[in-house]
């Protein structure tokens, strides 16, 4: 039978045995347990959650934190009947949540003498919760909850801290966070990247070499790797050298390597992209075997790691390249002097402000680059390091235009190049 919570007087402390939750807890469950479909049913009836019906609503200081609010609770039992309610009106099932969360909705208190929620007021359709004051803080429950045994008082404390709903009931908010997290460390990237190759900044790059990976494996399971390809650019090199349009002049200062695992020479990928292994552009391919890739990659970084020089990392969806390397035994993250990475992706969503990525081609064709033979490790290496200096420069010059009310496009736009721009919208 339900505990008569009108005979209770101000201040009287509640039996150990009754589950209590959180108002808040309980405002909060429209959003964080109902379903899309039910929610924009039941919400209305949560915006009146007082109105006709009789809440009693207990309050519970921290004994630790004395002169702050107390937490206002109500029984459970309480929220399971105005559930109840709302499921007959409207033939839903709305319950407390299983699982972990369940613990948040039967909150007990009192244990080995510890504080219980007192008793507060009543409520009786009403339109609002009118709190006006709180009773003074009890030093009884002060001396309860430190004479307690210390594994009771951490019980206690960790109840009190589910009285408030998690930070993630408001997902939306929180996916805002993690954009705004993701947009920061985009800019930070470009940023670098500009000091690396002395475009803004103090130019912190002066000791740095630019290593680009790109990583080619077979389209069936288990997806094998077929080709590494690296591009290298010595950022000393490019003292007194101008960087010309999209820093075409830079160019011709990048070291290409290309290669392919002797094992899987003969395979080329044709159901999900266009692979073209024989058609490197930038030099001699290389066929060592599959347990030499790790070691031949090491060989070609050996002159800059033995100088101690600092390596950037660079590749476009630094992630997918990096787990492929892995796979081969060639840790990243792992590499002497390693001091930044850089995402080619990353950067041209910072320098065009947008969320939505874009595949090489499609950077490469912002900034008017030509390329071909794409989709081979070497080409690729090569023309993500091209894009990552174009758009280091080309932020700059748009943002210029646009100070001085002129109108932006690639330096690139009509310089003739060698190679034609591949269509983007191939499928390829």
């Amino acid at each position: 039978m339900p505990l008569d919570y009108s005979k209770f007087v101000v201040g009287e402390p509640a039996d150990e045995s009754i589950s209590f939750c959180s108002w808040k807890v309980v405002e909060a469950y429209p959003d964080q347990f109902i379903g899309k479909a039910n929610r924009p049913r039941a919400k209305p009836y949560f915006d009146k959650i007082l109105e006709d019906r009789v809440w009693d609503f207990f309050y519970l200081y921290n004994p630790e934190k004395p002169s702050e609010k107390p937490r206002v609770l109500v029984p459970t039992v309480q929220l399971e009947g105005f559930l109840k309610s709302i499921n007959r009106a409207l033939g839903t099932s709305l319950t407390i949540p299983g699982g972990a969360n369940q613990d948040r909705f039967y909150l007990r208190f009192g244990q080995g003498d510890t504080p219980r929620p007192r008793y507060l007021q009543r409520s009786r359709d009403q339109k609002s919760l009118k709190i006006e004051t709180f009773p003074d803080f009890q030093q009884a429950d002060y001396d309860s909850f430190r004479n307690a045994h210390g594994a009771i008082q951490e019980d206690w404390l960790k109840n009190w801290q589910m009285l408030v709903p998690r930070p993630s009931f408001d997902k939306k908010k929180n996916a805002d966070k993690r954009a705004a997290k993701r947009r920061l460390e985009r800019e930070r990237m470009l940023h670098n990247t500009q000091e690396f190759l002395h475009l803004a900044g103090k130019g912190k790059g002066a000791d740095v070499v630019l290593v680009c990976m790109d990583v080619e494996a077979i389209e069936m399971p288990p997806n094998p790797v077929s080709e590494v390809g690296i591009a290298m650019l010595d950022v000393k090199d490019l003292n007194g050298v101008e960087a010309g349009p999209g820093g075409q002049n830079w160019w011709q200062l990048i070291q290409a390597h290309h290669l392919r695992t002797k094992e899987y020479s003969g395979l080329v990928n044709h159901r999900f992209v266009r692979g073209c292994p024989d058609y490197f552009d930038f030099g001699t391919s290389t066929f060592p075997q599959e347990y030499e890739l790790s070691e031949a990659i090491m060989a070609i970084l050996e002159p800059y790691i033995s100088q101690n020089r600092h390596v950037v990392f660079v590749a476009h969806d630094t992630g997918s390249d990096i787990k492929y390397l892995a796979s081969i035994g060639f840790d990243v993250l792992g590499l002497p002097g390693l001091v930044e990475e850089l995402d080619t992706k990353e950067i041209h969503l910072a320098w065009k402000e947008s969320d939505q990525g874009k595949s090489l081609a499609s950077v490469l064709n912002d900034l008017c680059i030509h390329s071909k033979h794409l989709h081979n490790a070497g080409n690729d290496a090569v023309y993500t390091l091209r894009a990552l200096l174009g758009v280091a420069i080309e932020q700059i010059r748009e943002k210029s235009a646009k100070a001085n009310g002129e109108e932006y496009r690639p330096a690139l736009f009509d310089v003739k190049q060698e190679t034609e721009v591949e269509d983007v919208n191939s499928g390829w």
